[in-house]
């Protein structure tokens, strides 16, 4: 078997936040202008390292965000669960 426990529980951790991600992607217009500023800074390799940098950063920003969201509506959903006398938050 391929993977252990460990692998498995990254993989899902980040398959939760990966349409998140996908959403921050999408909405950026900052990302193009980035790539387009880099290329005409930089060429071959220093534009490809550069480039494969900011892309990995960029997602694991997305997956950051998204995991404070997931913590806070978290928070929130146990808070009103309180205030309303619902069964989360008791």
């Amino acid at each position: 078997m391929v993977g252990g426990k460990f692998e498995r529980h990254a993989v899902v951790q980040i398959a939760g936040s990966a349409f998140a991600v996908y959403l921050f992607h999408g909405g950026m217009p900052l990302y193009k202008d980035t790539t387009v500023a880099m290329f005409r800074s930089y060429s071959g390799f220093g534009y490809l390292g550069r480039v494969v940098i900011f892309i990995i950063g960029v997602f694991m920003v997305g997956i950051l965000l998204d995991k404070v969201r997931m913590a806070l509506w978290h928070v929130f959903e146990v808070a009103g669960g309180r205030i309303l006398g619902l069964g989360k938050g008791k």
